[in-house]
């Protein structure tokens, strides 16, 4: 062999190697998008208004994706109740990228666990738009675009 042959069969031979790495690297990509891997397919998918107790994996699964979570309780006959819980869920879809809302029965109450595990209880606090998003910012990690022009 002289020295053109062996320098184009090289090329060649690198050639096939750059395309099998290519169409190797497309398939392992495929295959993640896919089936993805044994912890993505686990994952817990919580919604962003809930009108019963979330289970311990579901409240974890909420924390762990930077998400704050709303917990309201309050007695199925009170009426009164009816307005601010209509406005805590609107609250809560407005908001669903930073936070979840678990409804249930019980005395009326209403903390904010954030994701860094710290309880506000904010039961006594004025339920308002404007009141609830200050405790979101201040409180989470994963914060609405609203935050930039709230005083804190």
């Amino acid at each position: 062999m002289d020295k053109k042959s062996k320098q184009r069969a090289f090329a060649v031979f690198i050639g096939i190697i750059m395309l099998t790495s290519t169409a190797g690297f497309a398939l392992f990509s495929s295959v993640n998008r896919l089936g993805g891997s044994p912890q993505q397919q686990n994952t817990v998918q919580v919604p962003a208004v809930v009108g019963r107790p979330l289970s311990g994996e579901e409240v974890l699964a909420v924390l762990q994706s930077g998400k704050a979570l709303m917990q309201y309780q309050y007695p199925k006959d009170c009426t009164s109740c009816m307005s601010e819980k209509a406005l805590l869920e609107s609250f809560t879809l407005k908001y669903s990228g930073s936070l979840v809302l678990e409804e249930t029965d019980g005395n009326r109450s209403l903390e904010l666990t954030t994701a860094s595990g710290q309880i506000l209880n904010i039961t006594n606090a004025t339920v308002s738009e404007d009141g609830l998003l200050k405790f979101l910012c201040v409180s989470t990690a994963i914060q609405p675009k609203d935050c930039v022009f709230v005083d804190y």
